[in-house]
């Protein structure tokens, strides 16, 4: 009977979590009237912002005035039609390079004079609070999801797990900012292009890891394991350590490896150490279609 009831309350929920939302991307043209459009966009934390190149000679990079700030950069102007180029504000990117009430201002390198510039804003994200397993101010359904996988497997949080990040071609590490727990280990595999990984900010070494010299060999592999001794050893600000790749910093090539303790924990409304039928009902109150 407890089991027809779990099942029964499980289903009920799942049909109120297909309206909960998601990241978003955000699309700004870059005109041939060397304008941006939309030129100023409010977004949330998590979302990506696409510049999509209509007309015109341009390229986009973060700053005021013409003057570059690091924090990205879409490369050399081009005039090619239907170039796209994009960023996302992950947590991760806004504790790597926080910028004044969250507004990262950037413009056309070509056309800054002639009044092309544009500005993303965003949002801070709610507390977190029982239930918000991802951090983002919501119990939603990345959240309803991580319960579930929580209740299937109590040990979920418990073990050892090795995380994949591939340094493409594109300058980009993917996925770039990963949240883990402590004992995992990360490993970047090169899948394209001339890279390192270097922890840091704006291409300025912390010391705490570094894979070595730039290669463009496909296949290396580098890896980290952030076990308690590291974070003892090397201590990071809400264990989180950012990082880089030297020879594409200034392209936005970033990222970030955020070191949690227990993530089933926050679903553990009734404290007994363990997620099961008695916690549902604190998720679902708390949960946010």
């Amino acid at each position: 009977m407890k089991t027809s009831s779990f099942i029964g309350a499980i289903l009920a929920l799942f049909s109120l979590v297909q309206t909960a939302g998601a990241q978003t991307t955000h699309t700004v043209n870059l005109t041939i009237a060397s304008r941006f459009d939309p030129a100023n966009i409010t977004i949330n934390v998590g979302d990506t912002v696409r510049w999509v190149w209509t007309g015109g000679f341009h390229n986009v990079e973060s700053g005021v005035g013409g003057v570059h700030n690091g924090v990205f950069r879409s490369g050399n102007p081009t005039a090619a039609s239907g170039t796209e180029f994009e960023v996302t504000f992950s947590q991760g990117l806004l504790d790597a390079a926080p910028a004044p009430d969250g507004i990262y201002n950037y413009y056309c390198i070509v056309h800054v004079d002639f009044g092309m510039t544009g500005s993303v804003s965003v949002e801070a994200a709610g507390p977190a609070g029982p239930g918000d397993g991802d951090g983002d101010g919501d119990v939603d359904l990345d959240d309803y999801e991580a319960f579930q996988d929580c209740m299937t497997d109590p040990q979920a949080a418990g073990g050892a797990t090795t995380h994949d990040v591939s340094l493409s071609f594109a300058n980009l590490f993917t996925p770039p900012d990963v949240t883990i727990a402590v004992g995992d280990t990360v490993r970047w595999t090169w899948g394209g292009g001339f890279h390192n990984v270097e922890s840091g900010v704006g291409g300025s070494h912390d010391g705490n890891f570094r894979s070595g010299s730039p290669t463009a060999t496909s296949g290396t592999m580098f890896s980290q394991t952030f076990d308690q001794a590291y974070l003892d050893g090397n201590p990071m600000p809400d264990n989180l350590y950012p990082y880089y790749c030297i020879v594409h910093v200034d392209f936005g090539m970033i990222g970030s490896v955020a070191v949690e303790g227990d993530s089933c924990a926050t679903f553990d409304f009734d404290n007994d150490g363990d997620v099961d039928f008695a916690d549902f009902g604190g998720f679902q109150r708390v949960f946010q279609p």
